[in-house]
C-alpha cells in the first residue's frame, strides 16, 4: 500500500450499522501513547533514555483526544476493511521505535518546504508529517524566503530495521537538517561559521512547543548555538535550562545530546492515533500474516 501526504494528513473514521465508512479529519493530540500488542525492546542510544515518555513538552497542556476513528468498529468489521479497503484504517505503528514495524504508512514527497534525502526512507505516520509541517511552517512565517531543508531517515514502509539506526522502525523519528547561512546541503557539520541561528533555533523552538514531539537531538556543540540566540533574543533562563539538556545522558529536557547529531536533529514524535490503530488491528494483521 502506497499513500502519500504532502503537508496535512487526514485520518479516516467508520459508521457502523453497515453505512459506507465516512473520512474524519484526523487531529494531532499528545495523550500517553498506548502500547501496541508486541513485545518491547528498552531504548537506547537513538531510542533515546524516556521513549514513549507521557510528559508533553514545556509549557504545553496536554489535550484530550477526540474518539479513536475505530473505536466504534468491531473486530469484524475491521477484518472487513482489512481485505476490502484497508486504506479506510489508517496508521499502525507497532511495537517500539528500535523495534518495530509500521502498516499503512504515509509518504513525505518533496515540497516547498522540504527536500527528501531517500523515497525509500520516507515513509511515517500523520502525527509525524504533519508535526514536521507545522514546525517548518513556523520557520517560513517568521522569516520569508526560508529554503527548504532536507528531510532525511523517516522509516521505511514497512518499517523495521534501518541501518544504521537503532530506532527509526515505527514512523515516528525523523533526521532533519539545520538551517545553514552558506549552501543548504544534507549532512553537513554545523560550526559557528555556517549554521543559520536563527532559523535553526525557530525550528527547534516550534517542535519543543508541539505537543506531538516527544523530544529532538541535537548535539550538544549545537546546543550551545542555539541557547546563545535564545538569550540573544531575550528568552527566560529558567525557560531555557528546562529546555537544554546539555550533556545529561538521563534528562526530562526536550533538547538532547547524543552522538552523530552535528550534522542534523533528530525528531522523535507521539502518535497516539496510529498507537491505538496498531493496537486493535495487530492481532488481525498477524493472523493473516500482513505484518510479523
Amino acid at each position: 500500500m502506497r499513500w502519500v501526504v504532502c503537508c496535512s494528513v487526514l485520518a479516516v473514521a467508520c459508521e457502523r450499522g453497515g453505512a459506507e465508512p465516512a473520512p474524519v479529519a484526523s487531529a494531532s493530540v499528545a495523550p500517553s501513547a498506548v502500547a501496541a500488542e508486541v513485545p518491547s525492546a528498552p531504548s537506547n542510544e537513538d531510542a533515546g533514555a524516556g521513549a514513549r515518555g507521557t510528559g508533553a513538552p514545556v509549557g504545553v497542556v496536554e489535550a484530550e483526544p477526540p474518539p479513536h476513528p475505530l473505536a466504534e468498529l468491531s473486530d469484524a468489521e475491521l477484518v472487513k476493511l482489512i481485505e476490502a479497503d484497508p486504506k479506510k484504517l489508517g496508521t499502525a505503528s507497532i511495537g517500539e521505535p528500535n523495534r518495530g514495524q509500521l502498516w499503512g504508512a504515509v509518504q513525505a514527497e518533496s515540497n516547498e518546504l522540504w527536500e527528501v534525502v531517500d523515497p525509500d526512507r520516507s515513509w511515517a505516520t500523520p502525527a509525524t508529517l504533519a508535526g514536521l509541517t507545522r514546525a517548518i511552517q513556523a520557520v517560513h512565517a517568521k522569516f520569508p524566503g526560508t529554503p527548504r531543508l532536507h528531510l532525511g531517515d523517516l522509516s521505511r514502509e514497512r518499517g523495521g530495521y534501518l541501518r544504521p539506526h537503532r530506532s527509526h522502525q515505527a514512523g515516528i523519528d525523523a533526521d532533519v537538517s539545520y538551517y545553514y547561512v552558506t549552501d543548504q546541503k544534507w549532512y553537513q557539520k554545523a560550526t559557528e561559521q555556517n549554521l543559520d541561528r536563527p532559523r535553526t533555533w525557530a525550528l527547534v523552538r516550534a517542535l519543543t512547543a508541539d505537543p506531538s514531539v516527544e523530544y529532538v537531538f541535537v548535539d550538544v556543540t549545537v546546543q550551545r548555538m542555539l541557547r546563545a540566540q535564545a538569550e540573544a533574543n531575550g528568552e527566560p533562563a529558567p525557560e531555557l535550562d528546562a529546555l537544554f539538556g546539555g550533556m545529561q545522558r538521563r534528562t526530562e529536557a526536550p533538547i538532547r545530546h547524543t552522538w552523530g547529531h552535528r550534522t542534523h536533529l533528530h525528531v522523535r514524535f507521539r502518535d497516539p492515533v496510529a498507537r491505538e490503530t496498531a493496537r486493535r488491528l495487530y492481532p488481525l494483521l498477524r493472523a493473516r500474516r500482513l505484518v510479523r
